[in-house]
């Protein structure tokens, strides 16, 4: 078995959870509102994102992805430099995660932001090369910035995600950041993450609601 350099697994701290976003519909500002943004806020779906990360992976610097934070990565990145599987890879390591392919069916698809990574679409679970020194899959080694759609197993359930890379050169990559749907088989575009004014939001929201509710008691009394 050959001997790989010392890897680093980035995943999410339990104790701090990660930034989440809830859509949120608001109906008005009194008692009646707040009650319906809040119940909103509980049954929307909501994506949990790691933020920035820029991890750079080189052939000294292989790196272990572990989106849900369960101590068992999902994806390994690694690279190499010379011969002919140089290039910067991609190895789903997880039973149940998969990367959405290109047309080829050979490399990760490259997407842009805003495209939807669900239900449809080829998946696949082999280990393939994101970039080539000669430029072969989607990401060109002279640098270039792409989502790559995954999906992956979570108690028992599938769910979908992005991770954002860019490439350095043909056998060197940055894992810019991630994110996921913590809905089960809830569709997410490529490069969504979290507002962070929706917690500020509904805040705000409550606190009119409790104002109101204030301004009225004292035209009572």
């Amino acid at each position: 078995m050959m001997n790989r350099p010392a890897e680093s697994t980035v995943g999410f701290d339990r104790t701090a959870r990660p930034s989440r976003t809830r859509a949120l519909g608001l109906a008005g500002a009194g008692a009646a509102a707040t009650v319906a943004v809040a119940m909103t806020a509980e049954t929307q779906a909501a994506i949990v994102a790691s933020g920035v990360q820029n991890i750079t992976v080189n052939e000294s610097s292989p790196f272990e992805l572990d989106i849900d934070n369960d101590t068992n990565a999902e994806f390994d990145f690694t690279a190499s430099g010379s011969g002919k599987g140089a290039g910067a890879d991609v190895n789903p390591d997880k039973s149940g995660a998969a990367f959405l392919v290109d047309s080829s069916g050979d490399y990760p698809a490259q997407l842009t932001a805003g495209e939807l990574i669900g239900g449809t679409g080829d998946f696949e679970d082999f280990q393939t090369q994101i970039t080539t020194p000669d430029g072969t899959p989607p990401w060109d080694p002279a640098g270039d910035t792409g989502f790559m759609g995954i999906k992956f197993d979570l108690t028992g359930n599938t769910h979908f995600g992005w991770i954002e890379i860019t490439s350095i050169s043909g056998t060197e990559i940055v894992i810019n950041q991630w994110a996921y749907e913590d809905q089960p088989n809830v569709g997410i575009e490529a490069g969504v993450i979290p507002e962070p004014t929706t917690g500020l939001l509904l805040g705000t929201v409550l606190t009119v609601g409790a104002l109101t509710r204030g301004k009225r008691r004292q035209s009572r009394a």
